[in-house]
């Protein structure tokens, strides 16, 4: 079963939920809870952007049930990014500087 116990992540992420039965049986009999919701049905399910704290994500079929225990943590503050594109035009100051014309003798 997948999450693994202990599985942190942050809540501005993924939760990738996956099971299977050992055994006969059909797999999309299979729920999925998240805090005893019903977040999906079968071997493969998801939950988009879990809320921040301590979780209990549950496999069910039937009268069996695993489950583990996650935590999501609060996502991380993005840092302001300047822009990614500085036109060559800016990059520093420009100098103008005379071109000599060969057979040019003023200097």
């Amino acid at each position: 079963m997948t999450p693994e116990p202990g599985t942190t992540l942050f809540e501005d992420g993924l939760l990738l939920l996956e099971g299977r039965l050992d055994g006969d049986g059909d797999p999309a009999a299979l729920h999925w809870l998240l805090d005893a919701e019903t977040v999906g049905h079968g071997p493969r399910a998801f939950v988009a952007r879990p809320g921040s704290g301590e979780h209990t994500v549950s496999l069910r079929y039937g009268a069996e049930r695993r489950q583990v225990e996650v935590t999501v943590r609060p996502a991380p503050a993005t840092p302001a990014q300047p822009p990614r594109w500085d036109p060559p035009w800016r990059t520093g100051p420009v100098r103008s500087v005379g071109v000599a014309y060969p057979g040019d003798d003023s200097a």
